[in-house]
């Protein structure tokens, strides 16, 4: 169909986008090595685009910041200011060229506002408030702030791509991916309903009853489908349930999924929880899973639980990227696990030393953090100052109006006077 409003673009067909759609955003089978290959070719493809004409806002911002991604992910990558200078830039430009168009009212609107109607986190404006007018985030929350961009530009921008092959392709993705949740939360339920048989009783691997049978099919189910969003909105239920009751019903489940060594989906739900718990108490996102101080309390004790209580059911491995997840979010929650981390007994010189290095580094960040806000509040005591001067100096006027008629005195002499400069007493 033709549009009432041609514009030049520099691709040909839209096969072009869905190609480089692609080569962003590869399946997940594709080789690591394939992985750059393709999004280094998506990234020159894109520059190249912009030279023939303009490109949209979001095609140019997903070429900086899978650029930044594919350097945040070497190897040989070099920790200096120039990285987080790009990477602070990139996401002040990603968020300013969202929210700038919408800004058409004759007063300025709060960006978490306009934010809010295009679906875009509020903790992105957050970052970019940091990055241009206080100190610059650190790299681990850059890193992921990255990532989530990158999610958000797939899921709002690439994926609304119309595909002339196939012009359902996007509405039969959205219907599959509705099915595959329906499915996970009905695996849920049956798990749950097992469970109240005798919610105290542990169901050993191998019970040949059928009740046994079926419970231990269903854990496998879960494991293969598993929806960590669903999950951890199952096992934060807020005030429905107390913990106790919460941690009663969904131990076994946890518990089975951190027994596989080869199973990464145990730090995967950790890493959501911490998220979601970061989001709620830096950025007051109460549109998300935790809403309130009671969920927040249960997200604590989940981590506590995953983290310290089973602590040897993680491999070195997983203990190391556990430390590294602790240490992206500098919040007093985080801060604490790291401690209790680092007085489990048996936890090896490797880990501790990797531990005291974030803590170092965090405690280093919350003094910046609290010297801005103690300048933020000196400045506000200073402002409130002068106002108060102003409203003395206009009484003042006032005053000396009125006593216009007041007989003027001379000067009295002084005998030890010496000159001063005005304003020094």
């Amino acid at each position: 169909m033709t549009s009432a409003h041609p514009r030049l673009v520099p691709w040909k067909t839209s096969d072009e986008l869905i190609t480089l759609r692609s080569q962003f955003f590869p399946e997940s089978e594709t080789t690591h090595k394939d992985q750059i290959l393709y999004a280094k070719r998506a990234i020159s493809k894109t520059l190249s685009y912009q030279l023939k004409a303009n490109i949209p806002h979001s095609m140019l911002s997903t070429a900086h910041l899978k650029a930044l991604q594919l350097r945040f992910n070497s190897l040989e990558i070099e920790i200096d200011d120039s990285l987080q200078l790009m990477s602070t830039m990139t996401i002040i430009r990603f968020v300013n060229g969202l929210l700038d168009p919408s800004q058409q009212s004759s007063f300025a609107i709060p960006l978490n506002v306009l934010a809010k109607k295009i679906g875009l986190p509020s903790w992105f404006v957050e970052v970019r408030h940091a990055g241009t007018h206080e100190s610059l985030p650190s790299l681990e929350m850059l890193e992921l702030c990255i990532n989530h961009a990158l999610n958000w530009l797939f899921e709002n921008y690439w994926m609304k791509i119309d595909d002339n092959k196939d012009e359902d392709l996007i509405d039969v993705d959205t219907e599959l991916d509705l099915k595959q949740r329906e499915d996970f939360k009905a695996l849920l339920k049956n798990y749950r309903r097992i469970r109240k048989l005798n919610i105290n009783k542990f169901i050993k691997p191998g019970d040949s009853t059928e009740i046994g049978k079926e419970y231990w099919i269903i854990m496998k189910q879960i494991q293969a489908q598993l929806n960590v969003e669903i999950l951890v909105d199952q096992i934060i239920p807020g005030g429905k349930l107390k913990f106790d009751q919460i941690r009663l019903m969904y131990e076994p489940l946890i518990h089975y999924l951190m027994v596989d060594e080869t199973n990464e989906q145990t730090i995967e739900i950790l890493e959501f929880l911490i998220f979601k718990i970061y989001q709620y108490i830096k950025f007051n996102d109460t549109n998300s899973i935790i809403k309130n101080d009671i969920e927040l309390s249960q997200g604590k004790k989940w981590c506590n639980f995953i983290i310290i209580e089973r602590l040897k059911l993680h491999t070195e491995l997983k203990i190391y990227r556990i430390i590294d997840i602790l240490g992206k979010f500098n919040i007093d929650e985080t801060h604490d696990l790291l401690t209790k981390l680092s007085e489990v007994e048996g936890i090896n010189e490797i880990h501790l030393e990797k531990i005291n290095k974030k803590l170092k580094l965090m405690n280093k960040l919350q003094v910046n953090s609290q010297q801005n806000k103690e300048e933020s509040k000196r400045l506000n005591f200073d402002i409130d100052d002068i106002s108060n001067d102003l409203e003395n100096l206009k009484k003042k006027m006032k005053l000396m109006k009125q006593e216009q008629n007041v007989k003027v005195k001379l000067f009295e002499q002084y005998e030890n006077w010496e000159p001063k400069p005005f304003g020094v007493l």
